[in-house]
C-alpha cells in the first residue's frame, strides 16, 4: 500500500511513520533535517519509516534493525555503517519513544542487531 508523504516536525529523528485514522492511510513524515542528510542516511531513514509501517511495531529498534539488515544484505560496508552510527550518536534530543537521545536509540538498536563479525 502506498503511503502519503508529508513534511512535519518529527521531534529530532529524520522520519516518522504512522497510520492516520482520519485518512485511513499510512503516513511517512519527513523532518526538514532529512533533506540535509547524505544519501546513505536518507536511504536508511526512509527504509526505517517504510518498515515500521510494514512490520507494524510500536518499538523503534525493530524497523531500524530491519533496515540495517536489508542494507547489510546489499553490501553495506563497515565504513558506511560507522557513518550511520556516528550520525545517530550525534543526534540530540529525541522523543522518549526513541530513548530520549540518539545515542540511546543506537545503543538499543545495536543490542538487537549488532554488526556481524
Amino acid at each position: 500500500m502506498p503511503a502519503v508523504q508529508s513534511l512535519e516536525e518529527t521531534h529530532g529523528y529524520w522520519t516518522w511513520s504512522y497510520f492516520s485514522l482520519n485518512l485511513r492511510l499510512p503516513i511517512i513524515a519527513f523532518d526538514l533535517s532529512f533533506f540535509r542528510l547524505e544519501p546513505l542516511l536518507q536511504e536508511l531513514a526512509f527504509r526505517t519509516a517504510c518498515l515500521k509501517l510494514q512490520i507494524n511495531t510500536e518499538d523503534p529498534e525493530t524497523p531500524l534493525c530491519a533496515a540495517l539488515a536489508e542494507l547489510r544484505r546489499q553490501g553495506l560496508s563497515a565504513r558506511d555503517e560507522a557513518v550511520i552510527a556516528g550520525a545517530h550518536l550525534r543526534l540530540g534530543r529525541l522523543r522518549r519513544y526513541f530513548g530520549g537521545v540518539g545515542s540511546e536509540y543506537w545503543r538499543r538498536t545495536m543490542i538487537r542487531c549488532p554488526r556481524p563479525p
